[in-house]
């Protein structure tokens, strides 16, 4: 009888022993291919950050202009692409503040171009220098620089705030080449953050050519502005020509990017470095009453583009929602890193493994538009005297002031505006965002009525909701 029970229990064990491994080798075989382990612990990191790209002005996210035609293809071939990468602030200092930190703009209490990150805030560079990297930035334009506190984890910062060095690509990815030639041999963090798309919209006639078939005049600030503050505003033409030169110093980027990549292929870095591609926020082209700047909280001005080029990893498309201050974990997680949990946010690989269509994004701002062009050009004027007679230090006091937030899931858009009133937007039937249904909540399908409530909540706590004639109130309160 002992013998018969042994040979059972050897059987079923052996029995057990193979469907487990049949069952690991099914998993293994079933998993996409970008859901293999994204895990890369030796690897270099290469974090690109272009500002004011917008999304919508790129091919992969189905723009019809020539604009990035290395770019699609490279993210189509190997790039695990986000689609709903959304921006925690409109403008460049809040939003690069909070992708090296994790932490929203309103945390940071950063609201105003003279503003500062704190000493005691973690950046991603501190953390990755104490984990033995190599930390370098190449970073040109305003904002992100020593004077605004950027500087902090990083063995070398190259940067500029002259106006001169605005236009600086290819330069920029050419100086980061010669950095990685000399460093290569270490493991190493490189962020490279260029101002290149950013006014003045100057493209060479050879990338215009590539993009259209007509002349296109260079803009500048004072055109900008001048379009503006008209009383009629911009006019669909004009910004029709805005958009064509920005669309142009685009396809000057996109030329700079290939040879990027082709010198990391050259250099043999393809297989061990992991290079992240985003941007802290787009521009407007009159969609919504603005052309040449970035003020307000639609799509055209906070979704970005969020590219990751992950070694042993095949294209992929990512629909869940994403916030860009996200980004110190997810590297932290490629990396596979045990560090204390300085930066409170999941990381993005959550959301390639498993797709999530509630998840929410927030943004916010505190600068309206009014204001902005009353000041931009003496800012520009004035923008060399940052850290010299106008010194950006860390705000002491809690901000007392309005400020508008949205937020943002796969379907719903919310946005607070400054007077208090909201916006609500259907994405799937209306991405431009050019019919508000929050005066018609009361009519909305109770489902989509459910869905939209968790974004609002979203936004805060303690944000009140007034209902005035819009509904009654009980329509916020159901489940």
């Amino acid at each position: 009888m002992g013998k018969i029970v042994f040979v059972i229990k050897k059987y079923v064990t052996r029995a057990s022993v193979l469907a487990i491994t049949l069952a690991i080798g099914l998993s293994i075989f079933l998993l996409s291919p970008a859901q293999a382990p994204m895990r890369c612990s030796n690897c270099n990191v290469i974090l690109i950050s272009i500002d004011t790209l917008g999304a919508k002005h790129l091919g992969l996210y189905g723009y019809d202009v020539p604009a990035s035609p290395f770019l699609d293809e490279i993210s189509k071939e190997r790039g695990i692409v986000f689609d709903n990468a959304i921006s925690q602030a409109p403008w460049t200092l809040p939003s690069h503040a909070a992708m090296l930190t994790s932490r929203y703009p309103a945390e940071l209490n950063i609201w105003t171009p003279i503003d500062a990150l704190a000493k005691e805030v973690k950046t991603i560079a501190e953390v990755l220098k104490e984990n033995g990297l190599i930390t370098q930035a190449f970073s040109y334009g305003a904002f992100v620089q020593p004077e605004w506190g950027f500087d902090q984890g990083f063995d070398g910062f190259s940067g500029s705030l002259s106006q001169n060095d605005w236009d600086d690509v290819p330069l920029i990815f050419e100086n980061s080449i010669e950095w990685i030639q000399e460093n290569h041999r270490e493991q190493f963090f490189l962020f490279i953050h260029s101002f290149h798309v950013h006014d003045p919209y100057t493209p060479s006639p050879e990338a215009v050519e590539k993009i259209s078939a007509t002349k296109i005049s260079e803009v500048y600030i004072n055109d900008i502005v001048k379009a503006n503050v008209s009383p009629s505003g911009p006019s669909e033409e004009i910004s029709a020509e805005f958009r064509k030169a920005y669309d142009g110093e685009i396809r000057e980027l996109d030329e700079a990017l290939r040879y990027f990549f082709q010198e990391l292929d050259l250099l043999g870095l393809t297989d061990n470095t992991v290079v992240i591609f985003t941007a802290d926020h787009g521009e407007e082209f009159g969609e919504h009453g603005t052309s040449g700047f970035h003020i307000a909280l639609y799509n055209e001005t906070i979704h970005v583009p969020l590219i990751m080029f992950i070694p042993g990893t095949q294209a992929q498309r990512v629909r869940t929602v994403s916030e860009i201050r996200a980004l110190p974990p997810t590297i932290i997680d490629i990396l596979n890193l045990n560090q204390e949990p300085f930066f409170q946010v999941e990381s993005l690989l959550v959301g390639v493994m498993e797709e999530d269509l509630e998840k929410v994004a927030l943004t916010t701002t505190a600068q309206k538009r009014g204001e902005v062009f009353s000041i931009i050009e003496d800012a520009y004027a004035n923008i060399e005297q940052f850290g010299k007679t106008i010194f950006p230090k860390p705000r002491e006091k809690e901000w007392e002031g309005l400020y508008s937030s949205s937020a943002r899931s796969y379907r719903w858009h919310i946005i607070l505006n400054f007077d208090g009133t909201f916006e609500l937007y259907d994405l799937l039937s209306d991405y431009s965002e050019q019919n508000n249904l929050f005066p018609l909540w009361a009519e909305l399908p109770s489902e989509d009525r459910r869905e939209a409530l968790i974004v609002l909540r979203a936004l805060s706590a303690d944000i009140p909701i007034p209902c005035g004639i819009y509904c009654p109130y009980q329509y916020f309160n159901e489940e």
